[in-house]
């Protein structure tokens, strides 16, 4: 009943600080909240970026918050106008998340996870009517909000990496106008890309999101499996999204070529077990 009681100790201690409660689920017969985790702590807060202007759900010891889902936050009046308040040329829904993450950490705030604050949230099912969006968003709006809110916090890193994955290709060669955002924030001191990179070098270095190296994955083959030519693991579709989308792999002639040219028969230490070893 009181989770609002950590939103405002913590805002109250740093007006630059974003607080993100700990995310359940809600009964949509019943209005009540099921699957909290046991205990304090757990649950989904932290969700981290990914090239493709996605995010995916993550968790640490930490109390940061790489990037937050959207929606279940709390901020405080004035920080929220004083970065610029939600880009007024997003359409529909989808990518103001990224936006707003990347301008609160990088303009000189934080987001904490509060584990103490469950939320209880609606999640869309297929199987039930109930869930369904009352409301319609129209077609490419979410893929050019994404697009928008990475080009104008990535630098580089936009056209380099983001323009590589298939959903955005229609972005390629393309003017993009994202004055709107960075025009928000001119005023204040933000920090590059890179800063951020190094912020959250345990997910983006450390646990190798950005590689130092890269492979490719050998099958071995032996008696009658065994081929004349080397065929190697490669991705052969790309829906990466933050719903956790099987991914389907086969097994194609390896190649000789540069690393340099995203391709998906390359891989990486991210994609390893947990137990350390090569590759999940």
């Amino acid at each position: 009943a009181d989770y609002w009681v950590p939103y405002v100790k913590a805002v109250h201690e740093n007006y630059r600080r974003v607080v993100i409660p700990t995310i359940t689920n809600l009964n949509v017969d019943t209005w009540e909240e099921f699957g909290r985790p046991a205990g304090s702590g757990g649950g989904m807060s932290k969700c981290y970026l990914t090239f493709d202007a996605e995010f995916k759900w993550t968790n640490d010891d930490t109390p940061y918050v790489p990037i937050m889902s959207g929606g279940l936050l709390a901020i405080s009046r004035k920080w929220f106008f004083e970065i610029g308040g939600y880009d007024s040329s997003m359409k529909g829904w989808g990518g103001e998340n990224l936006d707003q993450s990347l301008r609160i950490w990088t303009c000189g705030g934080e987001i904490v996870a509060a584990p103490e604050s469950y939320v209880a949230h609606m999640w869309r099912v297929g199987s039930d009517p109930k869930t369904k969006a009352r409301y319609k968003v129209g077609a490419g709006d979410a893929i050019k909000n994404r697009a928008r809110a990475v080009k104008a916090h990535l630098g580089p890193w936009y056209e380099k990496k983001t323009l590589t994955f298939p959903s955005f290709k229609e972005w390629r060669g393309k003017e993009l106008d994202t004055s709107s955002i960075t025009d928000s924030f001119s005023h204040l001191k933000c920090e590059n890309f890179e800063w951020y990179l190094n912020k959250f070098r345990h997910i983006y270095k450390d646990a190798g999101v950005v590689p130092n190296e890269v492979f490719q994955i050998e099958a071995v083959a032996s008696g009658s499996e065994a081929s004349t030519s080397q065929l190697c693991l490669e991705l052969n579709t790309m829906s990466w999204t933050n719903y956790g989308t099987p991914d389907e792999v086969v097994l194609k002639e390896c190649t000789g070529s540069s690393a340099s040219k995203p391709k998906p028969i390359w891989w990486h230490r991210s994609s390893r077990l947990s137990d350390g070893s090569c590759c999940g």
